[in-house]
């Protein structure tokens, strides 16, 4: 990072090592939403993947990082479709990441497939998901959250 003029956020070991392989895989990301096709971009995704994340390791076949790259392109086209206002609430919903537990069965990952569906909010309750990817909603008033979907009332909630 230092060769491009950025300073590390922490002198943290761990840290360090984490905006290293961080900070050259957007570098990689970046240069690859340069190029003109579609493909060129997953391709060009899936070699950063394979070079600054697995290291190159051989249990990896070149359909899991195709894969893999197709999935990030086709996250980052959802993000797109984000309002901004929803982005900066960080009212944002992902697909689950792909499966590799089974083999692959083609070099190409079709990215028509439905983008996930919309966590929508109610009322004042702001819908997200927990790290296991559980839907909840949270009150950012109250403080309060809950698993349940909020019944939507016509009067604002009392804390």
């Amino acid at each position: 990072m230092r060769h491009a003029g950025i300073q590390e956020l922490m002198i943290n070991k761990n840290l360090k090592m984490v905006q290293e392989y961080s900070f050259e895989l957007l570098m990689g990301f970046d240069h690859a939403m340069t190029l003109t096709t579609e493909d060129e971009k997953v391709y060009e995704m899936g070699g950063a993947i394979w070079g600054l994340i697995y290291r190159k390791p051989e249990k990896y076949s070149e359909q899991h990082l195709h894969h893999f790259a197709s999935h990030l392109y086709t996250e980052l086209e959802t993000l797109y479709e984000v309002p901004l206002d929803k982005f900066k609430e960080g009212a944002l919903v992902f697909a689950d990441a792909p499966d590799f537990s089974q083999p692959v069965k083609s070099n190409r990952v079709e990215l028509a497939y439905s983008t996930p569906e919309r966590c929508d909010d109610v009322g004042e309750w702001r819908a997200t998901l927990d790290l296991a990817g559980k839907r909840y909603w949270w009150n950012p008033r109250t403080r309060e959250s809950t698993y349940a979907t909020p019944a939507l009332a016509s009067a604002p909630l009392s804390s």
